[in-house]
């Protein structure tokens, strides 16, 4: 190669690569600014468990914590624990929480880094697989902007997904580089093995569906074989990842797994009792799945319950959609595999291909004069010296140590890959014999006086003893290689053939899907969008792949390398294309008339040959043919060449324009779909359509929490009129009604909750609150006993379940104190306090223990529990107050007390309990002008507290401060006009501000409500009177 081409080769190699850079800033650019407005969203559905209620991602738990616990930080050992072990996803979490605390612009700020990160790897896989540039590009596109990528992105707990793919790209490409330095014998590929294993093991940690990533790696390598590229050290790899593999999922299995994995709501099909109805529906599901790569039009947070209905019957049309989607992949991967074997075997076979590559080679490395080269000179491929006639030692084993003298050199042999070179002529030549008819010569640019001899079979038999024989460009070679193989230019290594880069797109298309179809082994959900993250890479470029062949079609791929060259570089192209094939039959015959002479004289014949052949080629090629037959077939030629540059060129922008129509839809329906993650509202509003009754239940929910009180109401009863069994709905009513003090209707609720689910311990909780409020004690003491007792092993939300458990417990010690059993109440604060979950605060049992002491007079007991519960949580202010109070009867220890009350002040100024109970205690040691000012600010903190405001009125009138005393008794009255008492209390501040009239009608309205009520008869009676 002269200087001028190789610096031309250089510097197209720098265009390609350049180019190639700004599509990677373009799809990631994209994958930024599609999902760009999820950087204000929420935490939304499961973010609030796997985060929000995650004690590992505390940044108060250690690092190594996490790794004994499952995904949403429940103990693995514990019986209720979800059995997905991710501990990189959680330290994700968890650096999150260091850095900003639980602010969830962070948290999506690294979702959509890591989407961008997964695009660019998409795309670098893309140029390894895929032939044309654009295909490459049109996979990282459709990746960037695909509408079922957003549950993953937008939704915080996707985290696991984006994290799984970037290690399991990475672990591909890894291999990828190492099989490149394997061929290259090149030390570094046992480093590029290592990361691969690294890569694969830290993605089965952020989630274990990536699992697969080794034996994807390992079926590329197998299948890169049968592509042509041979390597005897390819058992040894394959042999490693297989160990690797082993190991991974030793160390997996070998964790505690889960005693339940999954209720019936999750997944309704797993629990059906036909064997015949869990075959068909989960036959279709992975044809659904494949559906919403399709067409993502509908999407949704959930399709557990009955959103993907069960088929029942073998003549439900799904089950054409199912036979079809096996039978078209079953199909494409036959004749993809076979056409894979078919193209291997001449390689191997075809000894006439392989000798004939190997002149060809030689033919298209050698721009220098060949005829000068010396004895002593070295060799224009392989750059070793000539000793004599003798060649390399390389070059004498790919000729099976014959004799070198009238073979010609084989290091480009070795340089160019023959199986890839060989494989090209098989291509091109009857595989009935070496004669070719003089019809398929002429068409490939061969003179009929120019036809390649057949050769004898000793002189065919040749054998590589090379570790590979898989193709590598060198520098010197890499313009002429790019001539027949597919590579793009600047690529890092040559593109598989279509077939081969269909095997694995399906590959990684099926493979990662596989642990989550339901098909190997049942799982806690249907249909879930997060999962198709990674599947989802072998879509985008097997769309890629097809509709880069479809844009670039027949175009050399000489075209294809260079981009967007124009019709310059295609002429040019086609041009040094017919000189190529012109000058390969000028060697054939050159070579072949030379066979009989000696070593040297055949050496220099044959190049000169080469080199002669070529110039006339040049010569005939620019003066004007005397032939007028041949100047009509060139011309016909011509015409039919422009038409078909034409044809090309219109089906490659109506491609594109097609392509850009279906992205830009894309780009829509994933931004308004990021839109509906923004809070759980619109997210849950969004799937009434797909899931009503999952989806109403948690709209009701949140709503309920919103104050929306009617709204929620009615979502609830919605949600349940399509599936009434649905006890988490029933307990959410009951929530609801209670607030709204709706006590009757909330129990109706509440036992529902528990006869559909009876381990539901929170019901049980409610159920006993709110018939405490409807006077029924004994009853709510034995609601509140059975639910202290549920046993929670197999539940899901362990800790939920023990916090109720405790929860029960506390409020039955409350009734029996409050009914003044005391030494009830004792021995169930104790227990309590002795079945206490490690995660439960302590403080609040140690005083309730240290009140129900002090009423028995215990003081030193009750002042022990106090002091605990200050240790315990210092910012208690219950226990300060409670303290307080209880060193505020020893008059010797007045001084203490008051440093109780002043620090709990301190700590919350806006409670208005702590400004009462100081207020009391200031009355208590008769420094009344002084309580009276807390006793305001305690009724200005709570104006709806009637307690508060009541004792504030009290306190002003007892001070003579009447005016201000019958504002807070007016306030009284309107908090409870029902109440007698209020209504007395404003006619006696009337009454002793001179008012009778006004006073008159407050004594009235008391009667109404309780007429027989002597205090206000008698001051009504005073008041008529006088």
């Amino acid at each position: 190669m002269t200087s001028q081409q190789q610096h031309q080769h250089q510097h197209q190699r720098r265009s390609n690569k350049l180019s190639m850079d700004y599509v990677s800033i373009g799809c990631c650019t994209l994958a930024f600014g599609l999902y760009v407005n999820t950087l204000g969203a929420g935490f939304v559905y499961d973010d609030r468990r796997a985060i929000l209620g995650n004690p590992d991602v505390l940044s108060s738990t250690g690092w190594y914590q996490m790794l004994q616990n499952d995904f949403w930080g429940t103990p693995l050992t514990d019986s209720g624990s979800h059995g997905s072990y991710r501990p990189l996803a959680v330290a994700s979490f968890k650096l999150n929480h260091l850095l900003d605390g639980f602010k969830p612009l962070g948290y999506h700020l690294g979702n959509v880094l890591l989407h961008c990160l997964a695009t660019a790897l998409v795309l670098r896989l893309g140029r390894h697989l895929i032939p044309s540039r654009t295909g490459a590009a049109i996979a990282g596109l459709l990746f960037a902007a695909h509408p079922v990528h957003t549950e993953a992105v937008a939704g915080v707990v996707g985290r696991a997904d984006l994290t799984a793919c970037v290690f399991y790209l990475l672990a591909v490409l890894a291999y990828i580089r190492h099989i490149q330095w394997r061929h290259q014998t090149d030390l570094r590929h046992w480093p590029a093995l290592g990361l691969t294993v690294l890569a694969a093991a830290a993605a089965v940690l952020c989630k274990e569906t990536a699992v697969t990533a080794l034996v994807v790696c390992a079926i590329y390598d197998i299948i890169k074989g049968y592509a042509g590229c041979r390597d005897k050290h390819r058992f040894r790899s394959v042999s490693i990842l297989a160990l690797a593999l082993g190991s991974i999922l030793h160390v997996r299995l070998s964790l505690p797994r889960p005693a339940a994995l999954f209720s019936a709501a999750d997944n309704p099909t797993a629990k059906t009792g036909s064997a015949w109805t869990r075959f068909l529906t989960f036959s279709y599901l992975p044809v659904f799945n494949f559906r919403l790569l399709l067409f993502p039009d509908v999407l949704s947070f959930d399709w557990g319950m009955e959103a993907i209905p069960r088929i029942n019957s073998l003549f439900d049309a799904k089950n054409l959609a199912t036979v079809g989607f096996y039978g078209a992949l079953g199909a494409a991967v036959w004749v993809q595999g076979r056409t894979l074997v078919r193209q291997s075997v001449p390689s191997v076979n075809s000894s006439f291909g392989r000798r004939l590559a190997s002149k060809l080679a030689l033919a298209r490395v050698g721009q220098q004069d060949y005829s000068e080269l010396g004895d002593s000179t070295t060799c224009g491929s392989c750059k070793h010296e000539y000793v004599g006639l003798r060649h390399t030692s390389q070059c004498r084993a790919v000729h099976n140590n014959n004799s070198m003298s009238s073979i010609v050199c084989g290091c480009p042999y070795l340089s160019l890959s023959p199986t890839a070179l060989s494989s090209y002529l098989d291509e091109k030549v009857s595989s009935s014999g070496y004669g070719w008819h003089k019809r398929n010569c002429w068409n490939r640019g061969f003179s009929s006086d120019h036809l390649p001899l057949s050769t004898d079979s000793s002189s065919s038999r040749t054998s590589s003893s090379s570790s590979s024989s898989c193709s590598s460009s060198s520098s010197s070679s890499a313009s002429s290689v790019s001539s027949l193989s597919d590579e793009p230019a600047g690529a890092t290594s040559s593109p598989l053939s279509s077939s081969a880069a269909i095997l694995v797109s399906i590959s990684l298309l099926t493979l990662p899907f596989l642990p989550a179809s339901n098909l190997l082994f049942y799982v806690g959900f249907v249909v879930a969008e997060r999962i198709l993250y990674l599947p989802s890479v072998g879509y985008c470029l097997l769309i890629g792949l097809g509709l880069g062949k479809l844009i670039d079609g027949q175009r050399s791929p000489a075209s294809i390398s260079t981009g967007s060259g124009g019709s310059r570089r295609a002429k040019s192209s086609k041009s040094d294309s017919s000189s190529f094939k012109y000058r390969v039959g000028s060697s054939a015959a050159s070579v072949a008339s030379s066979a009989g002479q000696s070593a040297k004289h055949h050496k220099a014949a044959s190049f000169a040959g080469l080199r002669k052949s070529a110039n006339s080629h040049h010569s005939s090629s620019s003066s004007s043919s005397s032939n007028n037959s041949s100047s009509a077939n060139s011309s016909h030629i011509s015409v039919r060449g422009g038409d078909s540059d034409s044809y090309q060129r219109r089906r490659r922008q109506i491609i594109l324009v097609a392509f850009g129509a279906l992205l830009l839809a894309y780009c829509g329906k994933t931004w308004s779909r990021n839109l509906d993650w923004a809070d759980e509202e619109s997210l849950f509003r969004s799937a009434i359509g797909v899931n009503p009754p999952k989806a109403l239940g948690n709209l009701g929910s949140v709503l309920s929490a919103q104050g929306r009180h009617q709204e929620a109401k009615e979502a609830l009863k919605a949600a349940l009129s399509y599936r009434p069994n649905m006890a988490d709905v029933h307990y959410n009513l009951g929530i609801l009604l209670q607030n709204q003090q709706d006590y009757a209707e909330a129990v109706e609720s509440f036992r529902k909750a528990i006869h559909f689910r009876p381990s539901l311990a929170l019901a049980y909780l409610n159920l006993g609150t709110s018939l405490i409020a409807l006077g029924r004690c004994q009853e709510a003491a034995t609601v509140l006993h059975e639910g202290s007792k549920l046993d929670g092993t197999g539940l899901r939300d362990r800790a939920a379940h023990d916090n109720a458990r405790i929860g029960a417990l506390l409020q039955l010690g409350n009734l029996y104190a409050d009914q003044g059993k005391l030494q009830r109440a004792l021995a169930v604060y104790r227990e309590a306090l002795h079945i206490l979950p490690d995660r439960y605060p302590p403080q609040g049992i140690y005083h309730r223990l240290g009140e129900v002491f002090a009423r028995l007079n215990q003081w030193s007991e009750a002042e022990r529990f106090q002091r605990a519960a200050l240790e315990a949580q210092p910012d208690h202010i219950a226990a300060h107050l409670s303290y307080g109070s209880m060193l505020a009867r020893n008059s010797s220890r007045t001084s203490e007390a008051e440093q109780w009350f002043r620090r709990a002040l301190r700590l919350a100024p806006a409670d208005a309990s702590v400004h009462h109970h100081y207020a009391e205690f200031l009355t208590t040691v008769r420094r009344t002008a002084e309580a009276i000012q807390y006793r305001v600010k305690a009724a200005e903190l709570a104006p709806s507290d009637y307690s508060l405001v009541t004792a504030a009125a009290s306190a002003l009138r007892l001070l003579d401060r009447k005016v201000e005393a019958e504002r807070w008794y007016r306030q009284a009255v309107n908090l409870r006009p029902e109440e007698a008492r209020a209504h007395t209390n404003l006619g006696a501040i009337l009454h002793l501000l001179g008012r009778p009239q006004e006073a008159a009608h407050s004594y009235r309205e008391a009667l109404r409500i309780q007429p027989n009520d002597l205090t206000t008869l008698t001051n009504l009676a005073k008041l008529e009177i006088s």
